[in-house]
């Protein structure tokens, strides 16, 4: 039993708000489905994993100054990080 999943993917500084999760265009971005980093953490421990542990990262710049504007202070990262379970069944995809 047990096993390793490894995250690829944008995450947000804090919760996003309905207003920017429902903007179309930045879906596109990839940065409105971002998860609050600190929402990672909580599920992966809701669901057996330890802390997951930072592998790289890097700040997911937004080029488009409209973009930029509408989001304001909100940042986000590119993180892979990768989390041990050792109470999960191991499943081969």
């Amino acid at each position: 039993e047990g096993g390793e999943l490894y995250f690829s993917d944008v995450y947000a500084d804090r919760d996003l708000p309905p207003g920017i999760r429902e903007h179309e265009e930045l879906w596109c971005e990839c940065v409105v489905g971002a998860l609050y980093w600190k929402d990672l953490y909580k599920l992966a421990s809701e669901i057996g994993f330890s802390t997951p542990r930072l592998v790289t990262a890097g700040i997911f710049d937004i080029e488009d100054k409209s973009y930029k504007q509408f989001l304001g202070d909100i940042f986000f990262y590119n993180f892979i990080v990768v989390d041990v379970c050792t109470t999960c069944p191991i499943l081969i995809l």
